[in-house]
């Protein structure tokens, strides 16, 4: 019989095993987002994770009882077969082209995905069961792996790109088996190692994606770069144009017109850019010095700022390989961002204005979605800070007293839905300013498309509001007139003239006294988003949607409404993947493999759901505050993890170990401090650092974790007594935080952030009434 694995084996073996884990799920919702739509990368990436469970239902099902050398046999075939099975998913991602439908795709995908996840799910169960008399140490060291695996993510999306990226889990899982591999046999593993490590060298030094993915493009390919939350592919499009077509992740556009420079200098100016890129932002004949544009993409707006006369335009863009390509990758085909008026700033518009002093005589946002921003977290509700109450009040306070917050979206001919909420944001925005009648100082303009509604009910518009903390006079409103008929749109609301046939239904927007009958009258949610509840393209009540198909929505709102729907499923499935597995874990007879009680299985999915409600309240309120979506992710889930570690550590004193129902009331009182203090939040808002504003969010988050974190190792000593219960405990608790990410995702909607908090509090109640009936049962036996 063999050995027992070394303390310091087995520990690596858990955090290097909890580090591969981490990575791939965060690489795979990357991966996902890419070749199919957010939702179902949700739904793929949740479901795959059941592998985790899986893998510790395995474990659990076959226990070693002893058996060193069975225990290190499972260990070695898990990890070999999870470096082979990532390769092979790398691999998929790469040859499949996605000419089914989506969700067919998604379930071979999911299928695939899970391989690797349940062989690392096994591995990671059995070596926590191998180790559960120092189970709070490596519970610690498990978490403490996982957050630096989420932040080893962002750098390693940034070198390796595209599914390549899979390499390094594959690695690590290898590096691991060479651990435990026998001294004669290693050479074929360190071979391994070595080709796969050269495999990542060659992917770091390659400015693209070394494998591309199979999904298709809109003309041919002229560049590929990723980053930590999105993929950007520039091409040409069909014709003779010269322009090209920059598209982020799947789906979301935008031009990329040809400004080429001189040799000797900046491209000139030209007049015509505000006939090619009509925009109605100069058309009222206002001052127009300096610029803001929100969300620059390929550069379009800042042709028509540059032609009207600014002499200071401030392009804000969240994404940096954008940047990179503006400054410098294709700053040949495209020289707007080498003109001395233009700066192009690597920021979150809505954070980069509430830290900067400048005030805009335009600030300007054309169709800014932020697709790829929100699927950094696994989102899939496109949850924008963009479009809130709180948002556009500052941005109306950074506007000078002439000038004018101008935002495009997109209006529907048989649903107008997104529309009105845009006109009730804005006017709701400029009550809240003091800015009244909100009618003299906002404007709505209509401009054909080329797009056609899919429900065959006409031609999809584009909306466009102008708001003003100074009122609109006669002479601007008759210049803004004539600019739209000869755009042949359409003036829809303006002071002094009477509305639009189409948009006669929506003065009482404009009016505070009338507008909340008008919004809870009417068939969509239209209520302005505030940042609580900051999802501005939902706008089905979260109780209607079973009562809507998605005809007539548009494309944005089609996505999010189906996003929902593939979310409740997910909710769906879920639950009854977690069920089975409460319910269903066979208790094996033996003594020295006895199962949990049914109090210990409520105690681990207890903590299960209410974990992952906290940790997304915490990413939804922290992402509108931080603005970059991938510092947000690091931030929140590397601090949480870490501090889920330390309380982990610090429920293994003496102090602690010796009261466990005290230590369980823990988690109770700090959700109790959290959920008081959680509006405090939007403070955060007015530190001017962005490193200390990280600090900040950071502290917040490890420190729920840390009071969460003294729930599930004392939860293990109370309930957890055999290898195969350990095994089993865990499973569960994988299970049902798989089933808390998706039931939080869809109480976000209803409720909002703070009421997440709220909810995870009964969840961990009823897991310390469990172990509090357990405990005195054990005391009276």
């Amino acid at each position: 019989m063999a050995a027992a694995l070394p303390p310091s084996r087995l520990s690596l073996i858990v955090a290097g095993t909890a580090a591969a884990v981490l990575f791939t799920e965060i690489v795979l919702t990357r991966l996902f987002s890419v070749l199919l739509y957010y939702h179902y990368s949700f739904l793929a990436v949740g479901m795959a994770l059941f592998g985790l469970a899986g893998g510790a239902v395995v474990a659990a099902r076959t226990p070693a009882l002893g058996d060193h050398a069975f225990a290190l046999w499972r260990l070695r075939r898990g990890l070999a077969g999870a470096s082979v099975t990532l390769l092979a998913l790398a691999a998929a991602f790469a040859l499949l082209e996605p000419s089914l439908t989506d969700i067919l795709i998604a379930l071979v995908l999911t299928l695939l995905s899970s391989v690797p996840l349940v062989l690392l799910g096994e591995v990671l169960a059995r070596a926590l069961a191998l180790g559960r008399d120092r189970v709070f140490r490596l519970y610690a060291l498990d978490l403490s792996a996982s957050a630096a695996a989420s932040l080893a993510a962002i750098p390693m999306l940034e070198r390796l790109q595209g599914p390549v990226v899979l390499v390094f889990p594959a690695f690590i899982a290898l590096a691991l088996l060479l651990l435990l591999t026998p001294p004669g046999r290693r050479w074929a593993v360190a071979a391994g190692l070595g080709l796969l490590g050269l495999v990542m060298i060659g992917a770091a030094l390659d400015p693209g994606p070394l494998v591309g993915m199979g999904d298709s493009w809109i003309g041919r390919p002229v560049l590929e770069r990723w980053n930590s939350h999105s993929r950007v592919r520039v091409s040409q499009p069909p014709g003779t144009g010269p322009g090209l077509l920059l598209t982020i992740d799947r789906a979301a556009q935008s031009s990329f017109p040809s400004v080429p420079a001189t040799p000797s200098r900046p491209p000139e100016v030209n007049p015509a850019w505000l006939r090619e890129y009509p925009d109605p932002s100069y058309a009222a004949g206002r001052p127009t010095a300096k610029v803001a544009i929100i969300g620059v993409g390929g550069g379009p707006d800042i042709l028509p700022a540059l032609a009207a006369g600014a002499n200071e335009v401030d392009g804000y863009e969240v994404n940096g390989r954008i940047v990179e390509l503006l400054t410098r990758t294709l700053v040949a085909r495209n020289a707007t961002a080498l003109r001395p008026e233009v700066h192009i700033r690597h920021d979150e518009a809505r954070h980069g204005l509430e830290h900067h002093a400048d005030r805009y005589d335009l600030i300007r946002a054309n169709l800014i979605d932020t697709w790829a921003a929100t699927a950094a977290g696994g989102f899939v509700l496109s949850e924008n800070g963009l479009y809130t109450l709180e948002a556009w009040r500052l941005f109306l306070r950074r506007l000078k007293p002439g000038g004018m917050l101008v935002m495009t979206r997109w209006l529907l001919p048989g649903s107008s839905a997104e529309a009105q909420r845009l006109v009730a944001l804005a006017a709701e925005s400029l009550d809240r300013e003091g800015l009244t009648p909100a009618g003299a100082h906002l404007v709505a303009l209509s401009f054909p498309t080329y797009l056609t509604d899919r429900a065959g009910e006409g031609t999809v518009a584009r909306i466009t509001t102008l708001i003003s903390p100074g009122p609109f006079t006669s002479t601007e409103v008759a210049s803004l007139a004539r600019f739209t008929r000869e755009q042949g749109g359409t003036l829809l609301l303006a002071p002094g003239v009477p509305p639009a046939p189409e948009a006669a239904a929506w003065l009482p927007l404009l009016d505070k006294v009338t507008r909340g009958p008008f919004i809870a009258a009417s068939p969509w949610a239209i209520d302005p988003p505030t940042d609580v509840r900051p999802f501005f393209f939902l706008q089905l009540r979260p109780g209607d949607l079973l009562k809507y198909g998605t005809e007539g929505l548009g494309p944005v709102s089609e996505i999010t409404i189906n996003g929902v729907k593939i979310l409740l499923l997910s909710v769906i499935l879920a639950g009854i993947g977690s069920l089975i597995l409460l319910i269903g874990i066979r208790r094996v007879p033996n003594e020295r493999s006895e199962s949990a009680p049914w109090s210990g299985r409520v105690f681990f999915a207890m903590i299960g759901l209410g974990y992952m409600g906290v940790q997304l309240a915490l990413h939804q309120r922290l992402a509108i505050i931080l603005g970059r979506p991938t510092i947000t992710l690091a931030t929140v889930l590397s601090a949480m993890l870490l501090g889920t570690g330390c309380g982990s550590a610090l429920a293994g004193t003496d102090a602690l170990r010796r009261r466990p129902r005290a230590t369980l009331l823990i988690p109770l009182l700090g959700l109790g401090v959290l959920w008081l203090a959680f509006p405090l939040a939007s403070e955060l808002s007015r530190i001017s650092s962005l490193g200390a504003t990280m600090a900040a969010a950071a502290a917040i988050s490890f420190g729920a974790g840390a009071v969460l974190g003294v729930a599930l190792p004392t939860g293990l000593t109370l309930y957890a007594r055999t290898e195969a219960a350990v095994a089993e405990s865990w499973a569960i608790n994988g299970a049902f935080s798989v089933l808390g990410s998706s039931l939080a995702a869809f109480s976000g909607l209803l409720f909002g952030s703070q009421r997440l908090v709220a909810l995870a509090m009964p969840c961990y109640l009823i897991a310390w009434l469990s172990a509090t009936q357990h405990h005195r049962a054990g005391a009276n036996s």
